[in-house]
């Protein structure tokens, strides 16, 4: 009989080691599996808008893939070229001096997004709810600034603003505001990239009579485009990745 409850025994406490051991190792393995999605859960974009007059105005994912695709005007080093056609100075005549001067376009791109300045409006913000969505209001601001390949002189500044518009050589600071909404278990962030316009071309300086005195080649400026209401266009995605 001994040995009979014994046996029993040995055989009660191997039924209920195994289904022990078998919910541990399925935890651990659950475990690893969300560690490993987190780790490879990616930044992806998931919504687009293009700033306007009454707001953000929201875009489709292709519509901002085809903007990113545009092609992009390729910036070479701006030269000072000598034409060869100064006339030696002669008294009270004039010819030797630059009395006007323009900017001669020879590419303009009317609205290029410029990834290069693309910034971080948020940072994440993370909903760890598994049911309720999280909505955020968020307001931001941002300073554009002109910008060209080569640093012009005031003397050059009314040529510039004849072909782009006022205020070269000015920084601007303006206000945002957008709210940010995040799906239960992920986290999401707000980026801007602004939208410039962009024209290569030659500065060229004239005597008044019309002889080219002075011409700088490969000048690519680039200036904010803005809206009626004076703010930067511009486009807003939302970013979001896994918890």
């Amino acid at each position: 009989m001994k040995k009979k409850s014994i046996a029993m025994f040995a055989l009660s406490v191997a039924l209920f080691s195994v289904p022990v051991v078998s919910v541990a190792n399925a935890e651990v393995t659950n475990s690893n599996i969300a560690v490993s999605e987190s780790a490879t859960s990616q930044p992806e974009v998931v919504k687009a808008y293009i700033t306007t007059e009454s707001g953000l105005e929201e875009i489709s994912l292709n519509e901002y893939q085809k903007l990113l695709s545009q092609e992009q005007p390729q910036t070479v080093t701006a030269q000072v070229y000598d034409s060869e056609n100064r006339i030696s100075p002669m008294a009270d005549t004039g010819l030797d001096f630059v009395s006007k001067r323009k900017l001669i376009q020879s590419l303009y791109y009317p609205s290029q997004l410029q990834v290069d300045q693309k910034t971080d409006i948020t940072d994440y913000i993370k909903n760890s709810s598994k049911t309720t969505t999280l909505t955020q209001m968020v307001g931001w601001s941002k300073s554009f600034s002109w910008s060209a390949n080569m640093t012009i002189s005031t003397k050059w500044n009314d040529a510039v603003t004849q072909v782009l518009g006022g205020g070269w050589s000015t920084t601007e600071t303006h206000l945002y505001n957008s709210s940010l909404t995040v799906k239960p278990g992920y986290q999401a962030k707000l980026q801007f990239t602004p939208i410039y316009k962009v024209l290569t071309g030659d500065l060229v300086g004239y005597n008044y009579v019309g002889t080219v005195l002075e011409r700088i080649k490969n000048v690519t400026i680039k200036s904010p485009v803005k809206l009626a209401g004076g703010k930067v266009q511009g486009v807003v995605t939302v970013v979001e990745r896994r918890l």
